[in-house]
């Protein structure tokens, strides 16, 4: 499990590289606002995400089609409960972090949720 988990967070830094670099250059940059940014940059890792993880994480032999939904899933239910939490929390805590402080505190919450979801729905190996 250690070397899963590791794995999966190195899969995730690169998604981090990618993702909170375009949330932040569309957020920051364009002034795209909270939603945009941060739906684009994750999606943008999306792709990277599937594809490495199936290969490099999980080593996932299962149906490619059926684990992409089952990942889109995962990754959408992720999003949208870590970084509505993330929002609330420091609108309600420390609304003087705004929307940077809540991308942060996101992109824990997603990982930690997107990671549940892969290792014990999307990868998760026949018995």
């Amino acid at each position: 499990m250690t070397r899963k988990i590791l794995r999966f967070l190195l899969v995730g830094l690169v998604n981090t590289l990618i993702g909170l670099g375009l949330t932040l250059l569309l957020y920051h940059g364009f002034q795209t606002g909270y939603w945009v940014a941060t739906a684009f940059g994750n999606g943008c890792g999306i792709v990277v995400s599937y594809l490495l993880n199936r290969r490099f994480t999980f080593s996932a032999t299962t149906s490619f089609k059926t684990d992409w939904i089952r990942f889109l899933l995962v990754v959408l239910l992720s999003y949208l409960i870590a970084y509505r939490l993330s929002l609330f929390v420091i609108d309600l805590f420390v609304p003087s972090f705004g929307g940077t402080g809540a991308i942060l505190v996101g992109m824990v919450l997603y990982t930690v949720l997107n990671f549940i979801g892969q290792n014990y729905w999307v990868f998760k190996k026949p018995n």
